[in-house]
C-alpha cells in the first residue's frame, strides 16, 4: 500500500511540473521519498504537493484574468500559403501538378465536363417525366384529427375547414394545392364531423359517413387558398378578398363544390354542393 501511494504521489508531482514548466524542487523531493516511504513522509509529500499546486495554479489575480484568455491549443489552424518557395512544401507547382487545364489560372472546367466527349448524363437513357399539371396536397389522417379533437384544439360541433386544421397545428407552414384526408385509424373513428378538404380517400370518407358526418371536396386555386388560410394578409395590404375560382374542366369531376371565401362557418347545403357549369 505504501509503495503504491508513494509512486502515485511522485507521478502526480512530476505531471504537475511538466504542465507548469518548472522544477520546484522535484529532484530533492523524489530523492527524499522512496518506494518504502513511511506514513509521515507521505503526509509531508501530500502537504507539499497541495501547497505547490495552490501556489502555481491559482495566480494572484484569481482563476480568470483577461491577460490569460486564449483559445484551446489546436483550435486555430494556420492556412497553407501556396507558391512561397519549395521549402514550404507547397511551392513551385503548388499542388497542381505539371501543366494541363487544371494547372492553369482562371476558370476551371464545369462540373461533369469530360474533355469534349459525350458526358455520362447524356449517355444514359431518359426515364420518366415531370408532370407540370400535378397537384400536391398535404396529407392529414383521421388519427390526427381525433387526437386534436381529444385535446380540445378542434371543435367537432362546428364545420372543420382547412383553415381550422392549420390553426390547430395539423398542417405544416407551406401548402401548395390543398389538403387530402386519409383513412389511417378509420376502424376506430367515431366522430360525426362536418369537414371540407381538397381531396379525400374512399376509406376516410366511408368512416366519416358511417359515424354520421359528412365530407366535401372543395376547390381553391392558389390565390383562394391564400385568402382562406391568411385573410389578414389581404387586409394588411389594403386589398379585398378575391372571388372564389371555378375549377378547370379536367377537375370538375374530382371536386364537390367551389370553395367559399372567407372561411365558412356552416356546411354547404346539399343543393349547392354540386359544381355548376
Amino acid at each position: 500500500m505504501n509503495r503504491v501511494w508513494s509512486r502515485n504521489a511522485v507521478s502526480i508531482w512530476r505531471n504537475f511540473l511538466v504542465r507548469n514548466g518548472g522544477s520546484c524542487g522535484y529532484s530533492s523531493l523524489s530523492s527524499e521519498v522512496g518506494l518504502g516511504a513511511s506514513e509521515s513522509q507521505q503526509s509531508v509529500v501530500q502537504k507539499q504537493v497541495r501547497e505547490k499546486v495552490r501556489e502555481r495554479v491559482i495566480p494572484p489575480g484569481g482563476l480568470l484574468a483577461l491577460n490569460t484568455l486564449a483559445d484551446n491549443p489546436g483550435s486555430r489552424h494556420q492556412k497553407t500559403r501556396l507558391g512561397r518557395g519549395i521549402g514550404s512544401g507547397k511551392g513551385k507547382t503548388a499542388g497542381r501538378g505539371h501543366k494541363g487545364q487544371k494547372a492553369r489560372n482562371g476558370r476551371s472546367p464545369r462540373l461533369g465536363f469530360e474533355g469534349g466527349q459525350t458526358p455520362l448524363r447524356l449517355r444514359i437513357p431518359k426515364r420518366g417525366f415531370t408532370n407540370n399539371f400535378m397537384n400536391t396536397f398535404q396529407e392529414v389522417n383521421l388519427t390526427t384529427i381525433a387526437e386534436l379533437a381529444k385535446e380540445g384544439r378542434i371543435d367537432t360541433s362546428q364545420l372543420i375547414t382547412m383553415k381550422a386544421l392549420k390553426d390547430a397545428g395539423a398542417l405544416g407552414k407551406k401548402m401548395k394545392d390543398g389538403v387530402k384526408l386519409l383513412g389511417r385509424g378509420a376502424e376506430k373513428f367515431s366522430l360525426p364531423l362536418q369537414i371540407e378538404v381538397s381531396r379525400v380517400s374512399e376509406r376516410a370518407k366511408a368512416a366519416i359517413e358511417a359515424a354520421g358526418g359528412s365530407v366535401k371536396k372543395v376547390h381553391y386555386n392558389h390565390l383562394g387558398l391564400k385568402a382562406l388560410l391568411t385573410p389578414e394578409w389581404f387586409e394588411k395590404k389594403g386589398r379585398l378578398l378575391p372571388k372564389p375560382a371555378r375549377p378547370a374542366p379536367r377537375l370538375r369531376e374530382r371536386v364537390d363544390a367551389i370553395g367559399r371565401l372567407p372561411s365558412p362557418a356552416t356546411p354547404l347545403p346539399s343543393a349547392e354542393a354540386a359544381v355548376s357549369n
